[in-house]
């Protein structure tokens, strides 16, 4: 997790991370409408999020936003763009 490190992932962060092994950890950073531009320790690609955080979303502060480590279904985007299922900066998880 060296690359991640660099943008702030602590000991709190990757203890957290491990209840959701079938997921890999990035963080946001930048966001355009619907797409997200997630960093992890393989590099950077674009991700959506799962419909269900979507829908279980009431306000825009529930999303994810720029700076939050979330947990994404892939580590690029070679299959299209990733799937955003947790984030866990602010507690936002499905």
């Amino acid at each position: 997790m060296k690359k991640l490190e660099a943008y702030g992932f602590t000991q709190d962060f990757k203890t957290e991370a491990t209840y959701y092994s079938e997921f890999i950890s990035g963080r946001i950073i930048s966001q355009y409408r619907d797409l997200y531009k997630v960093v992890t320790d393989q590099g950077e690609f674009f991700a959506t999020l799962a419909g269900k955080f979507r829908h279980k979303a009431k306000h825009l502060l529930e999303f994810p936003a720029v700076g939050d480590f979330v947990m994404v279904d892939r580590s690029n985007d070679e299959n299209g763009n990733g799937i955003i299922y947790s984030c866990t900066e602010t507690k936002k998880f499905i």
